[in-house]
């Protein structure tokens, strides 16, 4: 069976960083969808979110996940305190906001394709289905 590509959305209200990290997620060899926007409000109703903390708040986090979608927060300065309430707003992930770091890639592909038990409780081993949303960049 042939595994669709993973709905990706960039959310971030600066323009530059979102285009950076379409730019860097688009060299990747790994099959993604990748849509951008400024805003976590219209987003598809499931698939990966990547966005930093500062656009996304605790509450946000959890409606996202609420939705179905799987969220990973990047951070500027990785903090303990910050990453327990982002996953226990039911984040995947909490990562530095490096843009050429693999690290981003590594959790996707975690998601995406791992082994059962690598995703939390409640969110799939996988990602099936695939949406698009326009490109705000």
């Amino acid at each position: 069976m042939r595994m669709l590509p993973a709905s990706v959305h960039i959310v971030s209200r600066d323009s530059a960083l979102r285009r950076a990290l379409l730019a860097r997620l688009n060299r990747a060899p790994d099959p993604l969808l990748l849509t951008g926007g400024s805003s976590c409000d219209v987003l598809p109703e499931s698939g990966i979110v990547v966005v930093p903390s500062p656009d996304c708040s605790m509450d946000a986090c959890a409606q996202l996940v609420a939705q179905g979608c799987t969220v990973i927060i990047l951070a500027a300065v990785l903090r303990d305190s910050e990453r327990e309430r982002y996953l226990k707003a039911g984040a995947t992930a909490y990562v530095p906001m490096a843009i050429d770091s693999e690290q981003l890639l590594v959790e996707i592909r975690r998601i995406v394709g791992g082994a059962p038990g690598d995703a939390p409780s409640g969110h799939p081993g996988r990602i099936r289905r695939a949406g698009a949303v326009p490109v705000d960049a």
